[in-house]
């Protein structure tokens, strides 16, 4: 038996070469030259892990037929008890079952809820407190509402329906008014009686409005390093420490920041012991904007691989939508941004995974939400055709199909030779065959893709149980299996691109297996 010598000319030169899915995920700030291969310049649908990337969940209806827009949602959330409520024109409905909207409260002006929790020492009883800036503020005990009733000695500048922002802070409720460079303040424990105010023009050197108040606490949580934060619409951020602004002994300037301004009334979030602010540049930690003070440049948003997203949006601050949110069950952090001048332009959720950081978008008009809250440990959202739905929950956007695509960083494989491209091997689970079609891209040149119509997984077999033996299907389970990308494309630096619809399945992707071959010579 002879074995016939190797040719070196005709030998095989393909070789393959592993790449993980984009679990760096979304990056929209450095160039598509030198972008990380563990990141993707397009992510739509799909959510980074640590180790793979998913689909995500899709979005239940909770509430239907309403007519006008839900403009916003709140939750009274007291031990065991609570309710989640919806303001719809002018009447603010009690949305605590699925299919149910009872009228709680009427005669409401403001379209925008902002609230917290709070106990009054008068009854120990825990009373949810909103206002709007355009209603006496109102509170909810958990059994009814009542109109509160606030004044202040020298007079306010108008009513105190001008009263538009509500922060608790060691045992007292602070309220920002409109137009006004300083807050109010009630007694210990009080929900409503005697404001006193505190003016904040001789410390905020920008002048402007305070238009949100929060809390900060260097030992993450409400321990006695714990601060107020006043945010002026000019940008400046003035925090203070102790119990009584009455008091000068009582009462201390730890400092004033100067960064981007707070956009929209829902613009901060508690986050792992910091204070997340949405502002004109990003999404900022309060911690980096005491360490940074005014260097702008310095000052690295926890939303910075978006690029200039917030930038480009900033001509819509005025509009509804603006939320930052956490959903600790999910494992992220989502930040809604409006598309236009009207709400009928959509919303982008830009959605961040709390382990890694790592951003993806949730995009679709079925997730156009204008207001956002949490209710029993859920996310749900109301929509501008009336309907409140239940976020990351269900294997469809209301019975629709979740559109997903991701286009990985090119990647240059070692090299800036020109390579054949051959074929990609994906390594993916899903319970069927999947609905994919996929590109390999070169040289920063994107193929456009036809449309992929989904396949419903309509028929998940028997139920343990309830199904018979040697007579029902067994329900199909998310198992391994490759999917193959054929396209051959010549280049010096490749990225894959997947486009898919899923309705009824699930579908994780984990790895990517490139097959090329270098090309010599001058080609």
């Amino acid at each position: 038996m002879f074995m016939a010598d190797l040719n070196p000319q005709t030998a095989q030169r393909s070789r393959p070469e592993n790449v993980s899915s984009p679990i760096g995920g979304l990056n929209r700030r450095d160039a598509l030259a030198s972008m990380p291969p563990q990141d993707a310049y397009i992510l739509e649908n799909i959510l980074p892990g640590t180790t793979s990337c998913a689909l995500r969940n899709g979005c239940t209806m909770w509430q239907d037929g309403l007519g006008p827009p839900v403009t916003s949602l709140t939750a009274y959330r007291a031990g065991a008890s609570e309710f989640l409520f919806g303001l719809v024109a002018t009447t603010l409905y009690d949305m605590s079952i699925p299919d149910v909207a009872t009228p709680s409260k009427t005669d409401i002006i403001g379209d925008d809820i902002q609230s917290t929790m709070f106990s009054n020492a008068a009854d120990n009883a825990q009373w949810l407190i909103c206002t709007t800036g355009h209603d006496e503020p109102f509170a909810f005990n958990g059994a009814a509402w009542s109109d509160l009733v606030i004044t202040d000695a020298s007079g306010f500048p108008g009513s105190s329906a001008f009263l538009n922002y509500v922060c608790p802070y060691k045992g007292r409720l602070y309220w920002c008014y409109k137009d006004l460079c300083g807050f109010y303040y009630l007694p210990p424990g009080a929900i409503q009686g005697a404001a006193e105010y505190f003016d904040l023009g001789q410390i905020a050197h920008k002048g402007g409005a305070v238009v949100a108040i929060a809390t900060f606490s260097e030992d993450a949580g409400d321990g006695p390093n714990q601060y107020i934060v006043f945010m002026t619409n000019k940008g400046e951020y003035i925090m203070y420490a102790g119990d009584d602004p009455g008091d000068a002994a009582s009462w201390e300037l730890i400092g004033r920041y100067t960064a981007a301004m707070p956009i929209g009334r829902h613009a901060v979030c508690d986050y792992a012991g910091d204070l997340l602010i949405m502002t004109q540049n990003g999404i900022l930690q309060l911690s980096s904007i005491r360490k940074l003070a005014d260097t702008r440049s310095e000052l690295t948003a926890l939303s910075s691989k978006l690029g200039d997203v917030f930038e480009k949006h900033v001509q819509y601050e005025t509009m509804y939508g603006w939320n930052i949110i956490l959903y600790p069950k999910g494992g992220i952090l989502q930040a809604t941004i409006p598309e236009g001048f009207a709400p009928s332009a959509g919303f982008t959720n830009y959605v961040m995974n709390t382990t890694t950081n790592a951003w993806t978008t949730v995009l679709s008009h079925e997730w156009d939400g204008i207001c956002w809250t949490m209710f029993k440990g859920q996310l749900y959202f109301g929509r501008v055709d009336g309907t409140v739905r239940r976020a990351y929950d269900g294997d469809s956007d209301a019975g629709k199909a979740i559109m997903i695509r991701a286009c990985q960083a090119y990647n240059y494989f070692g090299s800036s030779q020109n390579k054949q491209f051959k074929w990609v091997e994906c390594l993916i689970a899903c319970e069927v065959y999947p609905p994919l079609t996929g590109n390999i891209n070169v040289n920063f040149n994107q193929q456009p893709v036809g449309i992929i119509e989904p396949v419903a997984l309509t028929d998940l077999g028997a139920t343990w149980d309830i199904s018979y033996w040697d007579t029902d299907f067994w329900a199909v389970e998310k198992v391994p299996m490759p999917f193959m990308v054929t396209n051959q494309n010549f280049g010096f630096v490749g990225s894959l691109c997947l486009y898919g619809s899923f309705k009824g399945m699930t579908f994780e992707w984990y790895s990517s297996k490139w097959v090329f071959e270098v090309a010599e010579g001058l080609l």
